[in-house]
């Protein structure tokens, strides 16, 4: 265990200690910085296909199918798609977290929305300090009540109700087309390792940022698909096997904006 004090002077309403981030935090040697602001931090989520070449591929476009061809060689359309994450908790660099509160919760990812677009999903002021991890929950998708004050914005199709992932889409083998729907209930919390985030340190905050601070969570959705054999296996099996893989899927940067084809 850590002896040093956590450098901010608000409670955090989460105070445990990650065994993923003992191993990470040993090795910092942080301090505390002689900051005196807060900021607001926001955060976004995309997706998009792996970069090539820094590129982002074009595996189709708003509202179309997405066509990748898997390291297994096996081709994948996906007509439908969502992710869903329940909850986000940004760490500090001594191991003391405070959640980034929902605007709504949980968020259903439409993965057929344009690549690359953020979409705004959280906000919390921070006290000053260097932060070191994101940690990202999944969870299943259950809608609000009638009565909530916070309902969901673009609610996802009823079949999305209860699962933390669900994909319909197609494969293809010996010459003929495989339809599969993939879905799984299973929560799945990953943490973003943030400690090179920022000019190749962790992520400060408390530098009299104008606009607060963004971070972009983005599913890489064909990386998910990575070691998956959706020709042969079990569609619940490999329903499960895309909410672990969200481990590998997931990459993080900073501000609210991807890179895209475009711009470059």
């Amino acid at each position: 265990m850590f002896t040093q004090r956590p450098c901010t002077h608000r409670t955090p309403r989460v105070r445990r200690t990650l065994v993923q981030l003992s191993a990470l935090s040993a090795t910092l040697g942080l301090g505390c910085l002689n900051l005196a602001n807060e900021s607001i931090v926001s955060l976004f989520l995309a997706h998009h296909g792996e970069p090539v070449d820094g590129v982002l591929p074009d595996y189709g476009g708003v509202d179309q199918p997405r066509s990748f061809t898997n390291d297994l060689n096996q081709p994948i359309t996906v007509y439908d798609g969502y992710v869903v994450a329940t909850s986000a908790i940004l760490w500090n660099c001594d191991r003391f977290g405070d959640y980034i509160e929902f605007r709504w919760s949980p968020v259903a990812h439409d993965l057929l929305q344009s690549d690359g677009q953020t979409q705004v999903i959280a906000d919390q002021p921070f006290d000053a300090n260097e932060y070191c991890w994101l940690e990202l929950g999944f969870g299943p998708y259950f809608s609000p009540p009638p009565e909530s004050m916070v309902a969901d914005p673009s609610p996802p199709p009823e079949e999305v109700e209860g699962n933390t992932l669900f994909i319909e889409g197609r494969t293809r083998n010996n010459g003929m087309n495989i339809d599969f729907v993939l879905r799984s209930p299973t929560s799945k919390n990953v943490v973003l390792d943030l400690t090179h985030i920022q000019n190749g340190g962790p992520l400060i905050i408390g530098r009299d940022e104008e606009f607060g601070v963004k971070l972009t969570v983005s599913v890489v959705y064909d990386r998910l698909f990575k070691n998956v054999d959706v020709v042969n296996m079990d569609p619940t099996v490999v329903g499960d096997q895309l909410v672990q893989g969200l481990e590998d899927a997931l990459a993080v940067s900073l501000g609210d904006k991807i890179v895209t084809r475009q711009a470059l």
